[in-house]
């Protein structure tokens, strides 16, 4: 667990790979297009709190592959903005044959063996695409689950 204080959270805009997290999650409008409302009982849960799911919709990130910057689009993307920073949720990229290899720091096709794109170590995670902080915000080191509260 770790506390940011009044400092920038370095990793409030970064989209980070999460192998606890069985959900997308996107914080910022600005990159999030909207697809569907979420329903009223819809939260995150992380580190004990629960954060209320505005929407859900698709949002494209910039990635590192082989060869170039590439566009990687994620679907079913809960929109959080009050989350501490962009989840890209392991469990449903392995159901796209996306799987991750920490000792190469790469996202790769299972069925191909090829690379999709790179990923950064970055705060003690694994960061596909980066931007620095803009706002302050405090947070919790935790894995992500999506629920609805009864």
């Amino acid at each position: 667990m770790f506390s940011t204080g009044q400092i920038p959270f370095e990793l409030q805009n970064t989209w980070i790979l999460d192998p606890g997290a069985d959900t997308h999650v996107c914080n910022n409008k600005e990159d999030f297009t909207f697809s569907y409302p979420a329903a009223k009982d819809d939260y995150l849960i992380a580190g004990g709190n629960f954060e209320k799911i505005q929407a859900y919709g698709t949002v494209t990130i910039t990635v590192n592959t082989p060869t170039r910057k590439s566009k990687l689009k994620l679907s079913h993307v809960a929109l959080a903005p009050t989350f501490f920073t962009n989840i890209v949720a392991l469990s449903r990229a392995t159901e796209n044959d996306i799987h991750f290899d920490s000792g190469r720091n790469v996202l790769y096709r299972l069925a191909t063996g090829k690379t999709v794109c790179y990923v950064k170590r970055l705060g003690g995670h694994w960061a596909l695409m980066h931007r620095e902080p803009t706002d302050t915000l405090d947070s919790t080191n935790q894995s992500t689950f999506s629920t609805r509260r009864h």
